[in-house]
């Protein structure tokens, strides 16, 4: 098994966990109001313990990429060929990657034109940002590294992608405790009107935006560096006549 299909292994043992399980439930509501944005033939999902992509018409073309799940590869070598996906969720695979950037870029290269990605992080600006730097960072998932969402932004605006919406997910305390988790439930609602960007993950979708290659002509017009000389007051000499 290699270190890849090891860390994977880890992190489909905490989905199984009471705090992974209400993370992957709150996600599934999340990405399920985003409904709109999921259309298209060719769905993929990347990353997650098990299918979280919401039902359309097409569901028989969403298929998702894990060791465990329809086909394996390596996120930052996708099996796929170049413009063949309309819709790519990535699902917490950017915080376990040493390559973050190259996952991004192999996601522009999957997308069609005007394809949609949809990223599901973990936020810093949180508690669980706060219980990552307290824990010792060697078991999941605190060992991955949290990406804030202007980060996130800025490398999508390098790749060309517009970034449509953002949603925050989860503000409950990271209790790894099922009974902690249900009576902490009430703060999602004053969460999402209060604090939103303090959100324990969120889940952004951006647009793959194309650039037209018909290049606009300008019109250009000669403006002389001298001023015409019908503007210009002859000098007052002395004539002799």
């Amino acid at each position: 098994m290699t270190d890849y299909q090891t860390q994977q292994k880890h992190l489909s043992d905490w989905w199984q966990t009471p705090l992974g399980r209400v993370l992957a439930l709150e996600e599934q509501q999340g990405l399920a109001n985003l409904k709109k944005y999921f259309h298209g033939r060719s769905q993929l999902q990347l990353g997650g313990h098990e299918n979280s992509l919401p039902r359309t018409l097409h569901t028989d073309s969403q298929r998702m990429m894990a060791w465990h799940a329809d086909f394996a590869g390596l996120p930052e070598a996708m099996p796929l060929r170049t413009k063949s996906l309309d819709h790519l969720l990535i699902q917490h695979v950017l915080e376990f990657s040493q390559q973050p950037h190259q996952i991004l870029r192999e996601a522009e290269r999957v997308l069609v034109d005007d394809g949609h990605l949809t990223l599901c992080l973990i936020n810093p600006l949180s508690l669980w940002g706060i219980k990552r730097l307290l824990s010792w960072q060697d078991k999941m998932p605190w060992q991955g590294y949290f990406y804030t969402q202007a980060r996130v932004r800025d490398w999508l605006a390098l790749l060309g992608f517009e970034v449509l919406e953002l949603q925050p997910v989860l503000f409950r305390p990271p209790f790894n405790n099922h009974q902690w988790q249900q009576k902490w439930h009430f703060i999602e609602r004053w969460g999402r009107r209060l604090w939103p960007m303090f959100s324990g993950a969120f889940i952004l979708v951006a647009v793959k935006r194309t650039v037209p290659v018909n290049p606009i002509h300008a019109k250009w017009r000669f403006n002389p560096a001298a001023a015409s000389s019908r503007f210009i007051n002859k000098p007052v000499t002395r004539n002799r006549k």
